[in-house]
Parts: structure tokens; sequence; C-alpha cells
């Protein structure tokens, strides 16, 4: 099944632009399962250690 990809909307300013990221996230994670995001993130989370 060929996943749909969803870009991140531009904002006028920095602070629309943090709203978006917010709104972005939100969808992200409700539409992704826990063990995938999750996944994700702990592999940023180590790449900076």
């Amino acid at each position: 099944m060929k996943k749909k990809r969803v870009f991140l909307k531009p904002g006028k300013d920095n602070k629309e632009e943090r709203i978006n990221f917010v709104k972005f996230w939100v969808n992200y994670i409700k539409s992704h399962s826990d063990k995938e995001w999750s996944s994700q993130q702990n592999m940023l989370i180590d790449s900076q250690i």
C-alpha cells in the first residue's frame, strides 16, 4: 500500500510556522501507530547522544 505524503504548510511568520508544525505533528501522531512514531523519535533522540 502506498502512503500519502503530507507536507508541512508554510506560515507567513514564525508564530504561524510553529502553529502549523504543531498541527502537522498532532495529525502525524493520530494517523500513525504508537510503535511507528515512537521508534522514529527514538532514532532522533539516540542520534543526539
